[in-house]
């Protein structure tokens, strides 16, 4: 039985390119991933609400995929970083997994229930890696936190997130993306006119984009044929996924699709236009769309 059919034999595409792609990123071979990520994930997925088992997924993936800008272990001796750093990478698929495991269980018990033998025994060739699957990735004093808060952002400063402004004082977006400050007395950036009543500005270019894209990652699943993750990246058909989010962020589909290619964040097509033409997978024929990197979706995401 190869590895797809076995730890998705309800042949759920979504979850069959996660695994996919966490493969690449394991750095084992086949047989190797097969005993220790693919009987992992058997078990551990009757732990899990269905709905959360592709975020988890995807949680792992795009946490392994980043791992690469770190050292993991953290301050390991770089004589061992090449011995060490694929169970710290298996480590990374297994916090990521317990931590979408429901409330109602314990973790340790869960970690106890669901690793295989050949996973145990690697693991535990590792004294400092075992202790480290229990701590919540949440958590500063976790191992993999500067990993993991890099896609997840725990560390936000709320504080200074909820920080009152001054009294009767707006933010607009200027040309540049960037928020300027303009108190009611006219003061700030001269080049920036203040409205008179402040319920009328309208939505940036910026926030109009972070609702499409906070839309499409909910109902990605839901419109297979418009939106596509693949290999790191994100396709928008268009126009057809601009006129499907139209009416749940009531902008016009144009205003959305432009203030998306506004933020300058997609692949530009090989003759520089914003719109590539092409097949993607798993959507029959050629279509115009826009390519958008995963991480650099997720920089305009609370998650």
């Amino acid at each position: 039985m190869s590895l797809i059919q076995k730890t998705n034999p309800q042949n759920n595409l979504l979850i069959t390119e996660e695994m996919v792609r966490i493969k690449s990123l394991s750095g084992l071979i086949d047989s190797s991933f097969d005993s220790i990520y693919g009987e992992f994930y058997l078990k551990i997925k009757k732990y899990i609400v269905e709905s959360d088992v592709v975020v988890g997924l995807r949680d792992a993936a795009s946490c392994m995929s980043a791992s690469f800008a770190f050292v993991l272990p953290v301050n390991c001796p770089f004589e061992e970083l090449k011995s060490r750093q694929y169970v710290w990478r298996f480590g990374l698929f297994v916090v990521c997994l317990v931590n979408r495991v429901e409330e109602k269980y314990d973790p340790t018990k869960i970690l106890s229930n669901t690793l295989p033998r050949k996973a145990s025994d690697w693991v535990n060739q590792d004294p400092e890696l075992a202790p480290a699957l229990l701590v919540p990735i949440n958590l500063k004093n976790s191992p993999f936190f500067q990993v993991t808060n890099s896609i997840f952002e725990f560390n936000k400063d709320e504080e200074n997130l909820n920080k009152a402004k001054p009294e009767n004082c707006i933010e607009l977006e200027n040309e540049t993306g960037f928020n300027s400050s303009l108190n009611s007395e006219g003061e700030g950036d001269s080049n920036i006119l203040k409205p008179e009543n402040p319920q009328d500005l309208k939505p940036s270019n910026r926030d109009i984009a972070r609702q499409f894209i906070v839309w499409a990652l909910e109902y990605a699943e839901k419109h297979p044929t418009a939106i596509c993750r693949f290999n790191g990246n994100f396709a928008f058909v268009a126009p057809t996924s601009f006129q499907l989010a139209s009416g749940s962020i009531n902008q016009d589909w144009k205003k959305i699709q432009n203030a998306l290619l506004k933020l300058k964040i997609h692949t530009k097509a090989i003759d520089g236009g914003n719109f590539i033409n092409g097949i993607i997978p798993g959507i029959k024929g050629q279509k115009n769309f826009v390519l958008v990197k995963e991480q650099c979706i997720f920089l305009y995401v609370d998650r």
